[in-house]
């Protein structure tokens, strides 16, 4: 794959599962979060954990799906709102150009998705809008001044994101664990996303 989640879109989890319902010690009733005053509800967590334990069954059982997809719905939208602050604008032709890169190198659409699926926990629908943010990573880490492609880039990506994150003061549902400002994601999701058997 030439197009790889780093830093903060390397979403991680941890394993073991959660019996995750209600709204716990949250100040939010029904939020699994609470992003720069957005909500994001615990049921559209659970669609999205459930959607994907359907597409990767058995692995399912070695992650914590409903942590794995609040950890990535947080990020994205950490992420979302640097590249906006930045003023950055990603064309369609942009994120399209690194999704025919990697469908090219892996060697069609179905790998690509199948690719998708095990090493970033993707959903065919949910390709694209990967794609898209890769693309505002990149231009995040080039309005940084630093050369493309370099550690000092990424540094300086990540510095912006931390920033963005600690601006919107991120509010965790307690069933969820807690979020660390340091690495940028929830508690101690240190794993990879499948565990290799």
């Amino acid at each position: 794959m030439s197009a790889r989640r780093t830093c903060s879109l390397a979403v991680l989890a941890c394993a073991g599962m959660l019996a995750l319902s209600g709204c716990g010690g949250t100040p939010h009733p029904g939020a699994a979060a609470v992003v720069g005053g957005h909500r994001i509800t615990v049921a559209a967590v659970q669609s999205q954990a459930g959607q994907l334990r359907g597409a990767v069954g058995a692995d399912a059982k070695t992650v914590n799906l409903p942590r794995f997809t609040l950890n990535r719905m947080i990020n994205d939208r950490v992420l979302d709102r640097a590249a906006t602050a930045q003023g950055i604008t990603v064309q369609a032709s942009d994120w399209r150009r690194l999704e025919a890169a990697d469908e090219k190198t892996v060697g069609g659409r179905a790998a690509l998705e199948q690719t998708l699926l095990q090493h970033e926990g993707l959903l065919p629908g949910q390709i694209d809008d990967f794609y898209r943010q890769q693309a505002e990573w990149q231009q995040l880490q080039a309005s940084t001044g630093q050369p493309a492609g370099s550690k000092a880039a990424a540094t300086a990506g990540r510095k912006i994101l931390a920033d963005t994150a600690a601006g919107l003061h991120i509010d965790i549902n307690p069933r969820y664990g807690s979020w660390d400002v340091a690495k940028m994601q929830l508690g101690k999701a240190s794993e990879p996303w499948l565990k290799q058997a």
